[in-house]
């Protein structure tokens, strides 16, 4: 018998890569989705893998196309609002310092 969908575990996976010289970090979460490993982790391999490959033709010039993000945790807010917040405050501190910057609490990841 199948779980009823209301009642599935969400699925959650967190991860960075490539593993040497970490560029990117990432964190999906599918409300319901059953298995982080069956559900999430096929998503963050999908979008990594369009992220590091994404390149734009523009008037015959090849342009990369970089990300940059900000990643906060549940244990330093009390509220959905405030994680969201502080996980977009840091979004513009990595964002002053370059581009394709991650920025975690008070460290940064760095790509090419």
């Amino acid at each position: 018998s199948q779980i009823q969908y209301e009642e599935r575990d969400h699925a959650l996976f967190i991860a960075f890569a490539p593993y040497e010289n970490p560029r990117y970090s990432i964190s999906v979460l599918v409300e319901h989705g059953g298995s982080g490993s069956g559900a999430a982790a096929p998503l963050a391999s999908k979008l990594i893998k369009k992220i590091n490959d994404n390149i734009i033709n523009f008037e015959g010039t090849d342009i990369k196309v970089s990300s940059s993000g900000g990643v906060a945790f549940s244990t330093e807010t009390e509220t959905s609002a405030d994680l969201t917040n502080k996980a977009d405050e840091r979004l513009y501190e990595a964002k002053k310092n370059g581009r394709n910057r991650f920025k975690l609490i008070d460290s940064e990841l760095v790509g090419d």
